[in-house]
């Protein structure tokens, strides 16, 4: 006998942290639960961030076979970046799969879900909703019975200025309370088979208060007032929430927490275009003092509600460039003649220019003699393999721990050729901690080994064990692969594998995006760290 699926989505949850806070008795609920259960690391995809993340959680798909690589994404044929979207998901989604079976579903708040699909079921947007005075949901009429339930409703918290590290700790806090009284609502209000629900406050609260936690870390000093119990106070939080949310759900059902990459220190920033502008590869338009005027005056534009346009794009003369950053995560784009408007470098010209930039940042070390600062330079068309490569940056860079490679989108920060190493890697960056590829993943119901810590599960391999699960088939297209190891021999017997063709699902319609919600998403995702 089973009775559907409970899924519940912790942003950016790490064992290292959770780890000590089960061992001193601080999360009793998700302690109790992995007595029962096959749980262990969840290894996320590259790059490790959020919409890509959630995104093949969702689809069983790579980023290359889903479309969504960052959160915000290169236009082809231009030098424009627009924000992405659930409407850019190029995959059907789990929701849309189990409707497809006449399976209920209710999602809550996933990333990258606006516009909600039409599915079977209820759906409300998360962080990718441009919206902060409305709810995105489906139905559309589900929003005024969910505000006049929970009025405090909202996608996002309220903006607080980082100086005030007590009060933005509280309204994380008071983000999961808020989350999980909607969830409980939903859970009562409807008859479900899948049950979704993503919680955010651990991701931002990682970014922001790892220092204060982690008692090694090179920038604690500089947090003031230290917090050493904000992250406990965060995850703590979580547990209770899990502990309120699991009430509505039977014996019978499949309970699974996970995440979408874990969480480690960040230390130090390096930032792409003044390195690739201090050694030659791009030529700046402006000069420091006007660079830093016209960020000003575009910074108070944004605020009176007139974006400008070249916000979204680098400052450069692109007839002299020949290589450019832009993106929250290590991307590098060539300015190639034939794809880009004003392309410099031919495309014969690429694989010689790839291997010379590959040689050129794997000499940036930390300090005179210490680590590389980038691990590795991946090729986007191999890295991103798939339907949608053609929308991957020519190199994705994954740096050494503790450190952050990123594109500035607003402006390219002056820097003189053959610059110094002050202008492009830096301390001064208000995250402490950063994403990690390893996340989390627990399993406990009917038919699941209990008490086993798995290994080798991916990210991708949540879709198909879920369809497995429930008896249904998994459509072949995908990259991920059932977690048989978490089943028991029986239960999974009675399940023999079944695959289906790809099967297409109207997604929701893409909608245009006004300018208002440009500056709001840009805002965004200032407040929480990812742009300049």
């Amino acid at each position: 006998m089973i009775d559907g699926v409970f899924l519940i989505g912790m942003d950016g949850a790490t064992w290292s942290v959770m780890d000590p806070l089960i061992s001193a008795g601080q999360m009793p609920h998700i302690a109790a639960l992995r007595e029962e259960a096959s749980w262990g690391v969840l290894r996320s995809v590259k790059p490790y961030v959020s919409p890509p993340a959630w995104t093949s959680l969702v689809t069983g798909k790579r980023p290359g076979g889903h479309a969504i690589l960052d959160f915000i994404t290169k236009e082809p044929g231009q030098y424009s970046m627009k924000l992405s979207r659930g409407g850019d998901r190029g995959a059907a989604a789990l929701w849309s799969l189990l409707s497809v079976h006449g399976m209920h579903c209710c999602v809550a708040n996933v990333t990258m879900s606006f516009p909600p699909d039409p599915i079977d079921g209820i759906m409300i947007s998360g962080l990718d909703c441009p919206w902060r005075d409305k709810i995105a949901t489906h139905p559309e009429n589900l929003s005024e019975e969910l505000l006049k339930a929970i009025p405090e409703y909202s996608v996002m918290p309220p903006r607080v200025p980082l100086r005030r590290r007590r009060e933005r700790l509280e309204v994380l806090l008071e983000l999961t309370r808020m989350r999980t009284k909607a969830g409980i609502w939903l859970a009562q209000r409807e008859t479900w088979d899948f049950f979704m629900i993503q919680f955010s406050a651990t991701d931002v609260a990682q970014h922001f208060y790892w220092a204060d936690w982690d008692l090694d870390h090179p920038g604690r000093a500089r947090q003031k007032p230290l917090l050493p119990e904000a992250l406990p106070k965060v995850y703590t939080e979580l547990d209770r929430a899990v502990g309120q949310l699991l009430k509505h759900a039977s014996p019978d059902t499949l309970i699974m927490l996970v995440s979408d990459h874990g969480f480690g220190p960040m230390h130090s920033l390096l930032l792409l275009n003044p390195w690739l502008a201090g050694k030659g590869y791009l030529e700046p338009r402006e000069s420091s003092l006007l660079s830093s005027l016209a960020k000003k005056v575009r910074h108070k534009l944004s605020h009176s509600g007139d974006l400008v346009k070249t916000d979204w794009a680098p400052r450069v003369e692109w007839t002299d460039t020949q290589v450019y950053s832009a993106g929250t995560c290590g991307n590098l784009f060539f300015n190639l003649k034939g794809r880009e408007p004003s392309g410099t470098v031919e495309p014969s010209e690429r694989a010689a220019l790839i291997e010379k930039i590959k040689e050129e940042l794997g000499s940036i070390r930390q300090g005179e003699e210490g680590a590389p600062v980038v691990v590795s330079a991946l090729e986007g068309e191999r890295l991103f393999e798939g339907p949608y490569s053609g929308l991957a940056p020519d190199l994705w860079l994954e740096t050494s721990p503790g450190v952050h490679a990123i594109g500035s989108l607003q402006n390219v920060p002056y820097a003189p050729r053959g610059g110094t190493r002050g202008g492009w890697f830096t301390e001064k960056h208000p995250w402490t901690g950063n994403h990690h590829p390893d996340g989390i993943l627990l399993m406990k119901g009917p038919g699941i080994v209990g008490n086993q810590k798995l290994s080798h599960a991916l990210l991708v391999d949540i879709l198909p064990t879920v369809l497995r699960w429930l008896d249904l088939p998994i459509p072949q297209d995908i990259d991920g692969y059932c977690l048989e190891n978490a089943f028991q021999d029986d239960f999974l017997a009675a399940r023999p594998l079944r695959l289906d063709e790809p099967v297409r699902v109207n997604s929701a319609k893409k909608l245009a995006e006004s300018e208002r919600e440009r500056i709001e998403m840009a805002e965004r995702l200032r407040d929480l760290g990812y742009l300049g």
